[in-house]
């Protein structure tokens, strides 16, 4: 492209187009000024956001003092702001309470399994399903996950059903790891909205698919 190019940028929005020196738009690239044309190219995108960076910067130091961001790394203050981008079976798991079934539980050790193998994504939809939210919040260890036994004539078609307010799944006593995977993930992926609470139990039997 050397020779054809001319010291200009045409920024993100598409249709801007800015000179990256004095008269840039009449200015060659050749081999000789390339590494000068990528520098100014380079700090032309880089820049092109400051006015909305720094609105950024003043709103976020009205909240925390500016020294915070001297010492927290970018991840650990995102971290700390939107919570973990996966969900810790583990963690989540010690928080649990058993009504009508224990640990033990074959139908139980079910749901853990599941969990483990599902991906990131769908654990933090199964965190929505049961708690109306995608990250466990900063004080978790302070909840408890309730896990309530149900009892439809046909576990296996059966979906499991959630109550957001109380962090309780209602679990059925599944058979074979396969329903028991199967249903969790249908209800996760097709139940996110904590305002169809009060609908669910229409759907408590699912058909076989």
């Amino acid at each position: 492209l050397v020779g054809e190019l001319y010291f200009d940028c045409l920024l993100s929005d598409s249709t801007t187009r800015v000179e990256l020196k004095p008269n840039g738009a009449t200015t060659l690239v050749t081999w000789e000024n390339a590494e000068e044309f990528v520098e100014l190219y380079v700090n032309a995108r880089l820049e092109e956001s400051r006015a909305q960076l720094d609105a950024l910067r003043r709103g976020m130091c009205e909240i925390l003092p500016e020294s915070v961001f001297l010492v927290v790394s970018s991840s650990d203050l995102a971290r700390r702001i939107c919570g973990e981008p996966d969900v810790d079976v583990d963690q989540l798991e010690r928080l649990a309470n058993y009504d009508g079934m224990s640990r033990n539980s074959p139908a139980v050790e079910f749901l853990w399994i599941a969990l483990r193998e599902f991906t990131p994504a769908e654990r933090c939809r199964f965190l929505r399903f049961v708690s109306g939210r995608s990250k466990l919040p900063r004080n978790y260890s302070e909840r408890t996950f309730n896990i309530v036994r149900l009892d439809p004539p046909n576990p296996d078609n059966a979906l499991p059903m959630a109550a957001t307010c109380f962090f309780q799944l209602k679990w059925p006593m599944y058979t074979n790891q396969n329903s028991a995977t199967n249903k969790l993930r249908y209800a996760c992926m097709n139940c996110s909205a904590i305002d169809t609470d009060s609908q669910a139990s229409s759907a408590v039997f699912g058909d076989d698919e």
